[in-house]
């Protein structure tokens, strides 16, 4: 079995399915992310010691290191990242018909009514966006509200950011920061300085985005072409609820 892991949550994310993997009478080779090399030199460390190679191994590196592996023929792979490397993935195992597990990301929306309690889902969505500086697989991507009650839900999550990660996020030792340049710059590209409400600051030497909102947010609008990974959080209004579920559902499928 191959398992290739991402560097958001690199420990869970490898030992979880070798876990199973084991568990289930399989030998694996393990491939961590090379954006989280440091983890990626521990893992393999911990492996080596606990087993014969010939029954776990690691193999370290980057894209020539994928390739090569997904060159082989193996009985399972498990993969967890973007659609990108997904879709080669699932290419290279098409040659041999091998099962793929591919556990990918998308654009996720919180959906918002008007009888929501405000402060709690503030609370809740503060927290699931921006864990992880919103570099999390499950966090609300976007949040799709009743026009209703925008301005009231983006007030609660405006003080629900202040309590949660203080007046100046940046400076906060336990917020966290982007994983390298190249995703900074591609989270910078996405915000629009006319329609943030929250936030908006940056620390390019610290990689840091403050918890960012972003209203007034159309469909065609950057932010909403693409998986964010990142923390900022448009909010898009609706009037006619199933008009909205449709497009919620049905968008973003590529």
């Amino acid at each position: 079995m191959l398992i290739m892991s991402p560097w958001n949550y690199p420990v869970l994310l490898t030992l979880d399915p070798l876990i199973d993997a084991i568990a289930a009478g399989n030998t694996a080779v393990v491939k961590p992310s090379a954006y989280a090399p440091a983890t990626a030199v521990v893992l393999k460390m911990i492996l080596e010691e606990c087993f014969q190679t010939e029954y776990v191994a690691v193999i370290t590196g980057g894209r020539a290191e994928n390739q090569a592996l997904l060159q082989q023929r193996f009985d399972m792979i498990f993969f967890t990242g973007g659609k990108t490397v997904g879709r080669e993935v699932l290419r290279s195992a098409a040659e041999y018909l091998t099962p793929v597990t591919l556990e990918l990301g998308g654009k996720s929306p919180c959906i918002v009514d008007a009888t929501a309690k405000l402060p709690l889902a503030a609370r809740r969505i503060v927290f699931g966006k921006y864990l992880n500086c919103g570099q999390t697989c499950v966090a609300p991507d976007y949040v799709l509200c009743d026009v209703r009650i925008r301005d009231r839900l983006v007030g609660a999550i405006r003080a629900e950011i202040s309590r949660q990660f203080g007046e100046n996020p940046l400076q906060n030792p336990d917020y966290g920061k982007i994983i390298n340049e190249k995703h900074f710059h591609r989270l910078l590209g996405l915000m629009d300085a006319e329609k943030i409400v929250c936030g908006g600051q940056y620390d390019e030497k610290t990689l840091r985005i403050a918890p960012t909102v972003m209203t007034d947010v159309d469909w065609s609008d950057a932010v909403m072409e693409e998986e964010i990974f990142g923390p900022i959080l448009p909010v898009v209004t609706y009037n006619a609820y199933d008009t909205e579920k449709s497009i919620a559902q049905n968008d973003f499928s590529g």
